[in-house]
């Protein structure tokens, strides 16, 4: 007999996606995980929001992200002008742990599954075909 499993909790998380261009390059705000987190230390993920700060916004994008025993029913919202500037303010990160990162060097960035899942479906990264062996091509087309 299999042990029950453990309920699925549900979580909202809301986040901030903030652009800029820098002559022709492009850069997002990006926001480092402390080096003692208990999950996912040193890696970049969007800024999170306090739910308060999205009451009544509409999102760029819904989604919904699972780890382990949690569903994460996520909100992302885009600073788009002058209107926006309270999201960037509503950020509760310190200054020293948010920084722009410029989008073509984010596949080489330590970044978490879920901004990761944000940036290529928003189409900030690029997504990367994924190369099969030789041998498994091969067994599939035959």
């Amino acid at each position: 007999m299999t042990p029950a499993r453990a309920a699925q909790r549900s979580m909202p998380a809301a986040y901030l996606l903030s652009l800029r261009k820098r002559g022709t390059t492009t850069e997002v705000l990006l926001e480092r995980r402390s080096a003692n987190a208990s999950l996912m230390a040193g890696m970049y993920e969007l800024p999170p929001l306090p739910q308060d700060a999205v009451q009544g916004r509409e999102p760029l994008l819904r989604l919904r992200h699972s780890i382990t025993n949690t569903n994460y029913y996520v909100q992302v919202f885009a600073s788009r002008g002058p209107q926006d500037r309270g999201l960037r303010r509503a950020v509760p990160a310190a200054r020293r742990d948010l920084c722009w990162v410029r989008t073509n060097r984010l596949a080489q960035e330590p970044l978490t599954g879920l901004a990761r899942k944000v940036l290529q479906r928003l189409d900030v990264m690029a997504v990367k075909p994924v190369a099969l062996p030789e041998v498994l091509g091969e067994a599939v087309a035959g």
